[in-house]
């Protein structure tokens, strides 16, 4: 009867302590990947980004030029992907930041100067040789034409479109969140503590079942994070989304890929810690049954 109440009570710490692992590892991947910048960082130059905006810019400058008679070339400088690094890691930075209650909002300030005095510098030359007054109509096209072009910019290298995201008010339905996460990674961490003591509670005439019931719940836990994870990534799944901007596309699809990777491989570590618990507990058991035969021998 005893050793049933051992057997049931160790199965239903074992669920829980499941369960708890399960949240350990979302929490982790949630603090340490998906909301720190470093590592989403490394997506500017792993899927070119500065390439795709400038190459996005130009064509977009080049189809205006029609409209507005503004040549291209006057923004060629402006667009290339060394100008728009700076400003997409700033994007990046400060979209994750804001998410992380770090800022007060998640815009961009780039010192657009250069831009602005390239175009100012060919209204008035373009005015000067049409006999065109420099009067208030003037100065609202010139400022309406700096803005647009500023305003493009910075929507294109907005790669994870945090502005549009902020508008809509989503990123607030997100922020109150992530004050949580480290909570409840500490939370996570301190129950399964809890549970390991009270197994050893429950095993303590035989307290290598500790080890053989953590390494169960490890084993399970990394299992149910890895299953879908490994499909996801070996399908390609996150290349279904259609989004319309390659950039866009190349930063939300490689973020969600990166995260992915980082759930597999801590849940591939867990799978190799579990073994490691079966191995300390096969190696445990051996040492207690031998020395009960010994015992039972001299007796």
């Amino acid at each position: 009867m005893k050793k049933r109440l051992v057997y049931i009570g160790s199965v239903f710490v074992t669920l829980l302590m499941t369960f708890l692992i399960i949240g350990l590892i979302a929490a982790a991947i949630v603090q340490f990947y998906a909301l720190n910048s470093n590592h989403i960082l490394s997506l500017v130059e792993a899927k070119q980004l500065p390439e795709k905006v400038s190459a996005s810019l130009t064509d977009q400058f080049n189809t205006m030029e029609n409209t507005t008679g503004i040549p291209a070339s006057i923004f060629e400088n402006e667009i290339s992907p060394a100008k728009l690094r700076p400003l997409i890691s700033d994007s990046i930075e400060n979209g994750f930041s804001y998410i992380r209650n770090e800022r007060a909002n998640p815009d961009a300030a780039p010192d657009f100067s250069i831009l602005e005095t390239n175009v100012e510098k060919f209204f008035i030359e373009y005015a000067e040789t049409n006999n065109i007054p420099q009067d208030e109509t003037f100065k609202t096209a010139l400022r309406e034409s700096i803005q647009n072009a500023e305003s493009l910019i910075l929507s294109e290298c907005d790669v994870f479109q945090f502005r549009k995201l902020n508008q809509y008010h989503y990123l607030d339905k997100i922020k109150p969140f992530t004050n949580w996460i480290v909570i409840g990674l500490l939370a996570c961490i301190l129950a399964i503590l809890l549970m390991l003591f009270v197994l050893y509670g429950i095993n303590s005439e035989e307290y290598e079942y500790c080890f053989y019931w953590s390494a169960t719940a490890a084993l399970v836990g990394s299992f149910i994070t890895l299953i879908p994870s490994a499909y996801v990534k070996s399908s390609n799944w996150f290349d279904r989304f259609a989004l319309k901007q390659d950039q866009t596309f190349a930063a939300v699809t490689g973020y969600l890929n990166m995260v992915t990777q980082h759930i597999i491989i801590i849940s591939v570590i867990g799978i190799l810690s579990s073994i490691i618990l079966y191995a300390l507990f096969g190696i445990l058991r051996n040492k207690r049954m031998n020395k009960q035969t010994i015992n039972e021998a001299r007796h």
